[in-house]
């Protein structure tokens, strides 16, 4: 299970929508924010209280775009920096940080 799979299942967390990219529309990828766009749309969302959660310049790039803030996920310690170059709003090491950060902020 993923570091992010593995945080919602561990802390009670609820996904309300998951968005994937366009079947045969690879120019939809990221950092392309189409799948960004439409999963705001899907849940009525604006970009500004929103939040991604990313772990690849792609992401961030992406969420860039959306002009929705973003949180580079580290899966490695060596990705820390690639992703606060990349523009990440902050950068994580572990899920638990975010959920903690999340449970203070409700």
């Amino acid at each position: 299970m993923r570091g992010s799979a593995r945080a919602v299942a561990q802390h009670g967390l609820a996904v309300a929508f998951v968005a994937g990219r366009t079947y045969g529309a690879p120019d939809k990828m990221k950092p392309n924010p189409d799948v960004i766009e439409r999963a705001l749309g899907e849940l009525g969302a604006r970009p500004t209280s929103s939040l991604l959660i990313g772990d690849s310049v792609a992401d961030i790039e992406a969420a860039r775009q959306a002009v929705v803030p973003v949180v580079g996920y580290a899966t490695r310690p060596a990705r820390v920096q690639v992703l606060r170059q990349a523009g990440a709003d902050a950068v994580i090491e572990s899920m638990d940080t975010l959920v903690a950060a999340l449970k203070t902020a409700a």
